[in-house]
């Protein structure tokens, strides 16, 4: 879909990965239902992403990774939306978990 896009539009696609600042709000415009929300880390860009039955709602603070282009009325359309896990919190937790089950392990021995 971003390659057919990239032809139509002439622009090409871009990447980013951040948090979402605020709960994402639903619109609809044209027929079509819209998910607009923005990052934190470009928090003056307002991006939509249309929405399909299938499509995750997202949340505040969620970490994604987002493929985007701007149109031509200067409005950032979301071509792709996936989760992106924080690796160290992923690692701090398993860590945790890690622990905690030696920790009992440890104590049931003595």
């Amino acid at each position: 879909m971003g390659l057919f896009r990239m032809f139509r539009r002439g622009e090409r696609s871009k990447q980013m990965v951040g948090r979402i600042a605020d709960d994402p709000q639903i619109i609809g415009h044209n027929g079509a239902k819209y998910m607009v929300f923005r990052l934190n880390e470009m928090p003056e860009m307002e991006l939509r992403l249309v929405m399909l039955p299938t499509t995750m709602k997202r949340h505040k603070g969620d970490r994604v990774e987002i493929t985007w282009a701007p149109d031509k009325d200067g409005l950032a359309i979301v071509e792709a939306v996936s989760a992106a896990p924080d690796r160290d919190s992923v690692r701090r937790r398993n860590a945790e978990y890690l622990n905690s089950i030696q920790d009992r392990t440890s104590n049931d021995s003595h």
